[in-house]
């Protein structure tokens, strides 16, 4: 399996936003800025295309996503003692089914075989919300699930399911 190096890492640069900084395949490195105000700049060791392992694509993805709350080396540590799952960020829309239910009476993980492991609303993280916490549009669920559940538990949110 493909890693994050070590020096892969999350800056604060005041007044601008945060960097990420990895390493390509062939480990040159690349420089991703999320500024204050949500443009993402993407900086390339040069003007070649860049190749990024998967975990690596992951980490970048989710940092210009604005979703990188913690050092993107514990999330591949995690993903190493975790295997089998996966981790993703699920947004519920203002007219999915499961709107205003609480994650109790929807029974999630009984019918679904998925975790809610946090709710992101709006500025807060919600980490191991309670079951009677009612679900909202607008909120982006941390899940963990198994690949094969994922599907299932996103027709599920949307009333097709």
């Amino acid at each position: 399996m493909a890693r994050l190096r070590e020096s892969s890492s999350i800056i604060r640069l005041p007044g601008v936003g945060d960097r990420f900084a990895c390493a390509d395949v062939d480990d040159r490195e690349v420089q991703v800025v999320r500024r204050r105000d949500e443009h993402v700049v993407l900086h390339l060791p040069d003007a070649t295309p860049v190749e990024l392992d998967a975990s690596t694509a992951r980490a970048v993805g989710a940092f210009m996503a604005g979703r990188f709350a913690i050092d993107p080396r514990l999330v591949q540590r995690l993903d190493d003692v975790v295997g089998g799952l996966t981790f993703e960020w699920i947004r519920i829309e203002p007219g999915d089914a499961v709107v205003d239910r609480t994650i109790e009476a929807l029974q999630i993980r009984r019918r679904t075989g998925v975790t809610i492991v946090a709710i992101l609303r709006g500025s807060q993280a919600i980490v191991t919300p309670d079951p009677d916490l009612p679900l909202r549009g607008g909120d982006e669920l941390v899940v963990a699930c198994r690949d094969v559940d994922l599907d299932d538990f996103v027709r599920f949110l949307t009333g097709d399911g």
